[in-house]
């Protein structure tokens, strides 16, 4: 009886073990997809700071755009090209959103099935 109980109790031992060892990877890859994400969202911020300093440039080109088309120095076509580009730059701005909010979905469903 003694041989199998010290088995046993040998056996636990090592399974506290693996299970200790599962737990501190799990920690580790959880803590590295985080910083993968943070750095991902850093990068779609600056982005969208891109696309936001665009917008105002595209602003400033469409007034003066106006002001050409009254002097005769451009078309509406022109307008129209500026004034697609600068909706073309909303829609980035909100798909680069919907990307953050992926990202930040994905790591919380993620923090939460992993179980520690």
């Amino acid at each position: 009886i003694s041989f199998n109980a010290l088995n046993k109790i040998e056996q636990t031992k090592l399974d506290y073990l693996k299970s200790n060892i599962l737990i501190e990877d799990k920690k580790v890859a959880l803590t590295n997809e985080y910083k993968s994400i943070l750095s991902q969202i850093k990068l779609i911020e600056k982005k969208i700071a891109i696309y936001k300093q665009n917008m105002k440039i595209y602003d400033n080109l469409i007034a003066s755009i106006k002001d050409s088309i009254t002097l005769g120095n451009a078309t509406i076509l022109d307008l129209t090209i500026l004034k697609n580009s600068q909706k073309t730059n909303e829609l980035n701005i909100k798909i680069l959103e919907l990307q953050k909010e992926k990202l930040l979905l994905n790591l919380y469903y993620k923090l939460l099935s992993y179980q520690l």
